[in-house]
């Protein structure tokens, strides 16, 4: 026995010496204290790591995908939907263009409240004289709850119109316009308009920019209410999924050309509990599609689950997202529904809409064969805002701060979908030359009686 334990005794003392762990080194030194401290410090890292193994096992059975990578361009594949938003929410009522049409001027003539033609008036000079953050936040709160309080027909009006926008469109070689285009409202930028391509028309199989969307967009700056810098925020996503404008799009300012480049990446994850395999239905979970057939999102689920949450806790809603009183609520429903079918082409679109009564839930848009986002109408006791300066201010930033920290069940209640499709972009932007873009006349040489004309468009 001894022969054997000495011959172990050695070839422990060998693999120590040649071990790359200094630890193993020093538990084989002579010193007996020393030698219970580095096997101790020993095992506990071997505990650790077997732990963090089996962490990592579980992260990976509750998560697993598969994904296949390739690039053919042979394969016809659906045109993705392309979403273009306005920087700039509502215009000014006071800045009719002279081009305009006549009904695109009566309906901006008669849009909204008195009260808040008279808040965008003063809007611009307040915000400029205003050089504290706190102003600027009761002026957004102000600015905010008056929007809250108009229809679903007077948010649009107030809002930006494709056809005067819209210079130019094409796909591929077919011309398109803003009829194929659909219109939805978004609570940052206010109309946002959704290109969705008919798949049983139009399907590419060439990369390219000859072979997809050109759109020229007059950004209408001189109808901004907002300091913003004109421009537009563009993004591209599959047709039955919620748009993020404001966290997924890419922003063009005024006066520019870009080129856009996609990469799209197809991702189902293997079939297990932690994972939501509807692929539509009605996502009550979704703040951003309330009572409408939409894919499950868990970015909108994880936004709704916040908003409920500041709802509950402090009473208000975060301005930052967006207020359905029947989602927070749901025993508040809307009374006036929209039913609307849309039939599209690649060259045109033929649109009905009728408006009726009823407690029913509205139905989506219709464009070919996918889903489109619909228009939520504000309740009539819209939920208030969190008023800064306010306790609500301070609830408001607890929860938000609970939410970073995973103090709320956002995360385990709001899981990845199934199956999903998503586009990454790669761009690149260019100032127009001036060839091709119209000359700027400075309001001084207007008033000395030159001429020109002309406007950004990016």
């Amino acid at each position: 026995m001894s022969g054997k334990h000495g011959k172990a005794a050695a070839a422990t003392q060998r693999y120590a010496e040649d071990s790359s762990m200094g630890g193993v080194r020093n538990a084989a030194r002579p010193g007996v204290f020393l030698k219970v401290v580095w096997v101790v410090v020993i095992v506990v890292c071997a505990v650790i790591t077997v732990f963090s193994l089996h962490r990592l096992y579980l992260h990976h059975s509750r998560s697993r995908h598969s994904m296949t990578s390739y690039t053919n361009d042979a394969v016809a594949q659906d045109f993705p939907s392309v979403t273009l938003c306005n920087v700039n929410p509502v215009v000014s009522p006071d800045r009719l263009s002279e081009g305009d049409p006549p009904a695109a001027r009566r309906r901006r003539a008669e849009y909204g409240m008195l009260t808040l033609s008279q808040f965008l008036q003063d809007y611009k000079m307040r915000k400029t004289n205003s050089h504290s953050e706190e102003d600027n936040r009761h002026l957004r709160h102000e600015y905010q709850t008056l929007v809250d309080q108009l229809s679903d027909q007077e948010r649009e009006d107030a809002g930006h119109d494709l056809e005067l926008m819209l210079s130019h469109c094409q796909l591929g070689d077919v011309p398109c316009d803003y009829r194929n285009f659909t219109r939805f409202y978004h609570h940052t930028f206010g109309n946002c308009f959704i290109f969705v391509a008919d798949p049983r028309h139009l399907r590419v199989t060439k990369a390219g920019p000859q072979h997809g969307l050109t759109v020229e967009l007059d950004t209408q700056s001189q109808e901004y209410t907002t300091q913003d810098e004109p421009g537009f925020v563009i993004v591209a996503h599959g047709s039955r999924d919620t748009v993020f404008p404001a966290e997924e799009g890419v922003f063009v300012p005024e006066g520019n050309a870009a080129y856009i480049a996609l990469t799209k990446a197809e991702r189902t994850r293997v079939t297990n509990t932690n994972c939501n395999g509807e692929d539509i239905g009605r996502d009550r979970s979704n703040i951003y599609a309330v009572d409408t057939r939409w894919r499950y999102s868990q970015r909108g689920c994880q936004h709704g689950c916040l908003q409920r949450e500041v709802f509950r806790q402090c009473g208000c809603c975060d301005m930052d997202l967006p207020c359905p009183a029947s989602f927070l609520d749901p025993t508040r429903r809307h009374t006036t529904s929209t039913t609307a079918t849309t039939t599209t082409t690649p060259t045109s679109t033929t649109t009905s809409t009728t408006t009726t009564t009823t407690t029913r839930p509205t139905t989506p848009f219709i464009v070919g064969r996918r889903l489109m986002q619909e228009r939520t109408a504000p309740a009539s006791d819209p939920v208030q805002r969190c008023r800064p300066g306010h306790a609500e201010e301070r609830c408001l930033r607890d929860v938000i701060r609970a939410y970073a920290n995973g103090a709320l069940p956002c995360q385990k209640e709001c899981v990845p979908r199934c199956s999903v499709t998503t586009y990454s972009t790669r761009f690149s932007m260019s100032g127009l030359t001036s060839e091709n873009q119209p000359d700027i006349i400075d309001p001084l040489e207007r008033a000395d009686g030159q001429t020109g004309g002309g406007q950004h468009k990016p």
